[in-house]
């Protein structure tokens, strides 16, 4: 059975359920996007409302409802938060986090430019970590490419419009955007459904090769399907951009392969495969001074450990308060401070507002760790001036590509 209504639309003050309409964020092929206001809790939403003015099946409403319900059940910050689902007008409904900032694809324009490798791996570093996240609930996303990752405040990474994602073993479909899709979700033979998960490896390595060297795999669809229908590789990495290289080749062109039995296995061994890479490629250079700040002796002396294993020779000095940092960092300026956001004296916001009103430290790097913070501090740092977020516990590697990226 099939359904054909009319698409719903909602100017600015209208409600749905006890959400009240801002604004239109975007629209797409599966429907609109709106922010709006969850005056219950007092924070802003994503709402995104399905399409209904197509035939919809019954059947495909009830598997988004069935996959909405296991996607809210994927705890990840580098995956969407999914907090509500409903229907109104007769169009499904999913209420998601809103991640402020842009997504990849408007960024890649905006920049007109290469991202540095050292962004690069940072990025994708927590687009893998967010799609494992999935994989290891069940789900594959099967449409991830640059336009549905977001870059939030802080270098937060998030994978999102997750309206297409499946569970590992459902049926195969063609449901991703071609040059970034998976050769075998456009062949009508399919692929094993226990390799699915490979599908987001392809997607991942489409991206992977587009942001280090400026350009897709493939120069138009007919040369990807040609290729695929060949097995054959696109160009090494090296060849369009040799600055970068061999290292890149064999792990970016494992991924792209055309067949999901010789694919990089798993979305993780891809992350690690490219941070091996990262290491062996670091450029040398003269060594950093770094200021970590935090209460805790114990963690501060994790952060210190964790970051003079990644940069040689680091110079890593500690402060117990805000204030202590604040005095060091006017002493001798660092290149990169690390912060704690719940410290004695002076926390971290007041930290980053001081070091951002002294014109000598106004453009020091700085990553704030939090155990306590939530997107509304994420976004007064922001404004104040953070150039990075970490939760705490902190995962070393992400730290790492994080303070990488932001000091490259």
């Amino acid at each position: 059975m099939r359904l054909s209504r009319p698409a719903p639309a909602f100017e600015a003050g209208a409600r749905i359920g006890e959400y009240r309409i801002v604004r239109l964020l975007g629209a797409g092929g599966m429907g609109s996007v709106y922010l709006a206001r969850d005056e219950a809790l007092d924070r802003d939403v994503a709402i995104k409302v399905i399409r209904s003015d197509a035939p919809v099946s019954l059947e495909i409403l009830e598997r988004f409802r069935a996959e909405a319900r296991t996607m809210a059940r994927v705890s990840h910050p580098h995956v969407v938060r999914i907090h509500a689902l409903g229907e109104v007008d007769g169009a499904p409904y999913i209420v998601m986090e809103h991640v402020p900032g842009t997504n990849l694809a408007q960024l890649f324009a905006d920049k007109g430019r290469l991202f540095g490798v050292a962004q690069t791996l940072a990025i994708l570093d927590q687009i893998c970590r967010g799609t494992s996240a999935m994989h290891a609930t069940g789900l594959v996303h099967g449409d991830l490419k640059p336009s549905n990752v977001l870059f939030g405040p802080g270098f937060r990474i998030v994978v999102s419009d997750l309206g297409l994602s499946r569970r590992i073993g459902a049926p195969t479909t063609t449901w991703s955007t071609p040059c970034y899709g998976a050769p075998e979700l456009f062949d009508s033979a399919g692929s094993q459904p226990e390799l699915a998960p490979r599908i987001d490896v392809y997607s991942i390595g489409v991206m992977a090769y587009e942001f280090l060297t400026g350009q897709l795999p493939f120069a138009s669809e007919s040369e990807r399907i040609l290729a695929a229908y060949e097995a054959r590789p696109p160009k090494r990495p090296s060849e369009v951009r040799p600055e970068l290289g061999a290292g890149f080749d064999a792990p970016i062109l494992a991924a792209l392969s055309s067949y999901p039995s010789l694919r990089t296995a798993t979305v993780d061994t891809f992350r690690r495969a490219l941070e091996q890479v990262g290491v062996a490629a670091s450029p040398t250079s003269p060594p950093l001074r770094i200021l970590v700040a935090d209460d805790d002796p114990a963690y501060c002396d994790i952060v210190r450990r964790t970051l003079a294993r990644s940069f040689r020779g680091a110079l890593i000095e500690s402060a117990p308060d805000g204030a202590s940092a604040l005095a060091s960092a006017l002493h001798i300026r660092p290149d990169l401070i690390v912060t704690d956001i719940d410290m004695p004296l002076m926390n971290g916001v007041e930290l980053v507002a001081e070091l951002r009103s002294r014109p000598e430290l106004a453009d020091v790097p700085v990553i704030v760790l939090s155990a306590v913070g939530g997107p509304a501090d994420w976004s007064l740092l922001e404004r104040l001036g953070a150039n990075a977020f970490v939760g705490k516990p902190f995962d070393a590697q992400q730290l790492c590509s994080v303070a990488h990226a932001i000091t490259g």
